[in-house]
């Protein structure tokens, strides 16, 4: 039996619908919205949530997050990146020993996305860190979209997270008691300290994706970018 089926609760649909909870109640009673109930209590699998979105009430505007199924990731040169510092510190700069690239469709645009992989201090320890950027590994222009922090038990199973942040916010974290933007429902998630468990790691949603799963990487990355109104 598949243990991993994802449910919500009629406030966690109310909130990714961005409705009244009562509104959600009135769907289910009407069965438009299938939902189960246990002793009093309804639960909306992750699939009928979907159904419902694609059938009803989904504003024809939603950003469609795109497959991705097909992409040719490439091997690319290892390069150095140079991120943000104030004034009068050392210049902070990474070195990425090695990198993949891609060309990504996104609409009628087609983009370079390049993955980049460090090791860098995270929650009490050394962590293999994929950056994720547009423009590539020559191209000291390109934009950093989100970052995934190998787990504590990486060396056996290479699983990474990357947090996942409100829209139209730059530091906000979507918290395990909310539900998390719509575009993510297709995407794996987990909660990030179950994955990287340490000092000072978040506790909020979060992408999770094995060393190797560029589509989830790059889709994570694509749903970021138009949340910052990047695409």
């Amino acid at each position: 039996m598949d243990t991993s089926i994802r449910v919500f609760t009629p406030q966690q649909v109310a909130d990714i619908m961005q409705v009244e909870v009562q509104e959600v109640f009135d769907a289910l009673l009407a069965k438009e919205l299938k939902g189960v109930q246990m002793g009093g209590n309804w639960r909306v699998p992750e699939r009928h949530l979907l159904t419902y979105l694609d059938l009803d009430n989904l504003d024809k505007a939603t950003f469609t997050v795109p497959t991705l199924t097909g992409i040719s990731w490439g091997d690319a040169e290892p390069f150095d990146h140079k991120w943000p510092h104030s004034k009068g510190q050392k210049p902070n700069i990474e070195h990425h020993d090695r990198a993949v690239e891609a060309a990504i469709p996104v609409g009628s645009t087609t983009w370079t996305m390049l993955i980049g992989f460090c090791v860098r201090w995270a929650a009490g320890q050394d962590r293999v860190r994929a950056n994720v950027f547009w423009g590539n590994s020559q191209d000291k222009s390109r934009t950093p979209i989100v970052q995934f922090v190998a787990g504590n038990d990486f060396e056996d199973n290479h699983e990474m997270a990357s947090v996942i942040r409100k829209p139209h916010s730059n530091r906000a974290l979507v918290t395990p008691s909310e539900a998390p933007p719509v575009e993510y429902l297709s995407l794996p998630t987990c909660i990030y300290r179950d994955i990287v468990n340490g000092p000072n790691a978040a506790r909020c949603l979060a992408v999770l994706a094995t060393e190797s799963d560029y589509t989830t990487m790059a889709r994570h990355a694509v749903i970021r970018s138009h949340q910052k109104g990047w695409i």
